[in-house]
């Protein structure tokens, strides 16, 4: 049901995708902060990069977009790394910067940082660590 749910929901983000890197193979750790104090042992993973279309916002003057990237566990799940930018448009050319407004790991705020060799974001919910594989 869960799988079902995601795909729907995937979908429309997909379909919108303006380029999607191909998959590179890596080395995760996952884990719920809050659930336990051990430390996850890491196994494989999958990621790949998404940039979306802009999309013009008239009421509001700009441009908004969203890049991140997908990450597939060792145990099936999907998670979601990403960024929303905006740059100010009148008519919705790009002609400006674009600046960073949120971070989101799987839809909540995070925080980046390294650890023994791996880049990690922790939410208040999941902590995920991930190095690619040379």
């Amino acid at each position: 049901m869960n799988r079902k749910l995601f795909a729907l929901l995937l979908l429309p983000a997909a379909a919108h995708a303006s380029r999607v890197e191909p998959e590179i193979s890596a080395v995760c750790t996952y884990r719920n902060p809050a659930a336990t104090q051990s430390v996850p042992e890491p196994s494989a993973c999958t990621m790949f990069e998404v940039e979306s279309t802009h999309v013009f916002e008239p009421e509001k003057g700009r441009l908004v977009s969203h890049g991140g990237t997908v990450f597939t566990l060792a145990d099936g799940r999907r998670l979601n790394v990403g960024s929303d930018y905006v740059m100010p448009s009148k008519s919705g050319e790009e002609g400006g910067q674009w600046e960073k407004v949120s971070d989101e790991f799987n839809g909540l705020p995070y925080r980046k940082f390294q650890r023994g060799g791996f880049i990690c974001v922790r939410s208040a919910k999941e902590e995920l660590c991930w190095r690619r594989e040379e």
